[in-house]
């Protein structure tokens, strides 16, 4: 959902600058932690059955986009369409959807490293990441940069991910004192120190992900926390559909005259969240089931998208 925040709330809403350091750190925290168990496979069914699968979707969801969104839209505005422009998803993602390829690649170098010592990976990535920050800009950097900078979140979660969940769930009444700490130093790496020192961006990304944890784990048996789990079930649909619906309600804004600015956008990101799940679960999962699996595993029972 804070990807969602990001898109239609726009990066003016100040909300949004605070997340920065959050938003996909805990996406791949989450899926390292899912994907620990499947480093121990064969590297053909490894291959197979998880790198190859998020590149499927990747290419899946990348023609529905291009198709539904870049083409569509540039036939009704009489605009020239270049179909060749599709090819460079390979090399320049769209924007919605390089976590996917970003993904694949994370479980890939894994994978192919498993033998090594996880303390030399660690910190082999961590000082890419480092560089990394240091060179390239905190926002609208490249795809190469991006991933990168996620690949330390990654690599830890697949490597000491239960322990630290372990040690999150432990301490979640603290959650509040992570989220507080997360904020302060937020504020100054944004507007005083800046952006460019890697351990000071690391503790702001890891306490921000201790304390959504630390949340999550506080109201998981509440109303709350339902809601929650069940909108994250759908977070593959919500991740790569909004950017779809967000584009045509704003045409139909602009037609009517309606300004598209953040006050609008608080009154849009619970209906276009609400259609992203009610399209998920109603329509394309039952129906669909090449848009979550490739289809050399629909025959085999297991995890959905991004698990491991």
């Amino acid at each position: 959902m804070m990807v969602v925040c990001l898109h239609v709330l726009g990066e003016d809403f100040v909300v949004n600058d605070y997340l920065v350091f959050l938003r996909m750190p805990i996406f791949l925290f989450v899926s390292g932690v899912f994907a620990a168990r499947a480093m121990s496979l064969p590297l053909r069914d490894f291959l197979i059955g998880k790198s190859l699968h998020l590149v499927w979707l990747y290419v899946v969801w990348s023609v529905i986009h291009f198709f539904g969104i870049y083409v569509l839209l540039r036939f009704v505005d009489g605009r020239p369409l270049n179909i060749a422009e599709f090819t460079d998803i390979y090399h320049d993602p769209l924007p919605t959807l390089w976590f996917l390829y970003a993904l694949a690649i994370n479980y890939t170098l894994l994978r192919v490293v498993r033998p090594f010592p996880p303390a030399a990976i660690v910190t082999i990535l961590f000082l890419a990441y480092a560089v990394s920050t240091y060179v390239a800009p905190l926002t609208h950097a490249s795809f190469f940069h991006k991933t990168v900078r996620l690949m330390p979140f990654f690599a830890i979660a697949v490597y000491f991910g239960k322990t630290i969940i372990d040690i999150t769930i432990a301490h979640a009444r603290f959650w509040w004192v992570a989220s507080l700490a997360y904020v302060l130093l937020s504020y100054l790496l944004l507007n005083i120190v800046g952006a460019h020192y890697a351990p000071l961006n690391f503790i702001v990304s890891a306490l921000g992900i201790f304390s959504v944890i630390g949340f999550s784990q506080t109201v998981d048996r509440t109303l709350v926390g339902r809601g929650l789990a069940f909108i994250g079930g759908l977070s593959i649909y919500v991740f790569v559909l909004h950017r779809i619906f967000y584009e045509y309600i704003k045409r139909i804004m602009y037609k009517f005259d309606i300004p598209v600015e953040p006050e609008t956008g608080f009154v849009l990101l619970p209906i276009i969240i609400a259609m992203c799940v009610l399209a998920g679960h109603f329509i394309l999962r039952p129906r669909f089931d090449f848009v979550e699996k490739a289809p050399w595993l629909l025959k085999r029972p297991g995890s959905r998208t991004l698990e491991g």
